[in-house]
Formats: structure tokens, sequence, C-alpha cells
């Protein structure tokens, strides 16, 4: 009792500013003490599902059937021949027959005939267009400069392509030696068969045989 009753005299000696910092820091070292010895709890993180996936899971809501009318309706106005046209779950397969410079039209209208459109398979035989389209998902899509591809159209030569040997993983093309994606006159070779060879550019994929050299 003598000792508290030595310290309460000692502190009631003291000034006021003294009192009132003896009776602050014990609160302050305190709060230190939990804020250092107490975890924080983590907040959790909502992720945004990426936006990117969010618009390929999206629908196309337009119908088959009136996409494939408006495919229709837009080749007898440009005077296009559809031979057969037919549409399998959520792809479009044309057969048509056009001069080189509408083909191109044709294949941008289809490109560019919404968001979801987008090309499977393409192979040009001389007049003959067909074409596969599919509209499984939502597409980032690149610009077809039509313009461009015309004017390179109308300055393509064509040039009588003789498919003379193939020995072992070269060809020989007119008086060339080719391999596997080596280019003959803007014509790429894709691929190098037993008795045939495919050489491709961006309008057209020519199959060469032996014997005998076709459009495909």
């Amino acid at each position: 009792m003598q000792v508290l009753k030595y310290i309460e005299d000692s502190f009631n000696s003291f000034n006021l500013r003294i009192k009132i910092e003896l009776i602050i820091l014990p609160l302050l070292i305190l709060g230190i003490l939990i804020f250092f010895t107490t975890k924080p709890n983590k907040e959790k993180r909502v992720s945004n599902p990426n936006i990117f996936e969010r618009m390929k899971a999206l629908e196309m809501k337009e119908e088959m059937v009136s996409i494939i009318k408006n495919i229709e309706n837009y080749a007898n106005k440009n005077f296009l021949k559809i031979k057969s046209i037919s549409s399998d779950n959520k792809n479009i397969k044309i057969e048509l027959f056009a001069n080189k410079k509408n083909q191109i039209k044709f294949i941008k209208y289809l490109e560019d005939y919404n968001s979801f459109s987008k090309i499977k398979t393409l192979f040009i035989n001389q007049r003959k267009l067909d074409i596969e389209l599919t509209f499984q998902e939502l597409y980032f899509k690149n610009k077809i400069d039509l313009e461009n591809k015309i004017a390179k159209l109308e300055q393509k030569t064509d040039i009588n392509f003789k498919l003379k040997a193939i020995i072992d993983k070269k060809v020989l093309i007119n008086n060339k030696w080719l391999k596997i994606n080596e280019v003959f006159n803007k014509h790429k070779l894709i691929n190098i068969n037993a008795n045939s060879v495919l050489l491709e550019n961006e309008f057209e994929t020519i199959l060469l045989k032996i014997y005998k050299n076709e459009n495909i």
C-alpha cells in the first residue's frame, strides 16, 4: 500500500503535460503492438471475367435460313450463279460461278456478313468458287482491302506452269527446282505428293500433276 501511495503522490506532483504523456504513451504503445501483431484480413479479389472470353461466348441470334436467303438475294442482284448452297449446324457451303473480280467481292461480302461470319475453306477453279462459311463464334476480323485485291488481280497474268519432275523433297516446275514453302512467280509450293504438287497464292490453288495440270 505504501508503494501505491508513493506512486500516487509522485504522479500528483507532475505537471499537467507530463501527466497527459504518461497516460497517452501506454495507449500508443498498446496500439502499435496490436497493429503489428494482428494480421489484416485479406480482401477477396473478385476478378472480372476476361472481356474477350465473354465476347466469344456470345451466340448469333440470326437464323441460318435467313442468312442463306440473304446470300441468295445478294447473288441474284449481282448476277452470280449459285449452283448449290446448304447448311449444316452453323456452317454454310456454297458452290458458285463468277469471274475472279466478282468472286473476290462475294468473298468479302461473306466475310463481312456479320460479326460471326468467317471463311473456313475456300477453293477457286477459274470461274468456279467453292466456299464454306462458319458462324461458330464471335470473331475479331482484319479489314479486307477489296480495292487492293482487285487491283492485284487485274495485274495478274496467267502463267503456264509445268511440273517436270519430283525427286525426294524437291520438284522441278518449268525450269526451277523448288522445296516446300518456296515461291515461284508469286505462287508458294505448299504440298508435294508422289505424282503431284500444290501451288497457292491469294487468289487460287493450283494442282500440278506430272502429266496434267489443274486449278482447284
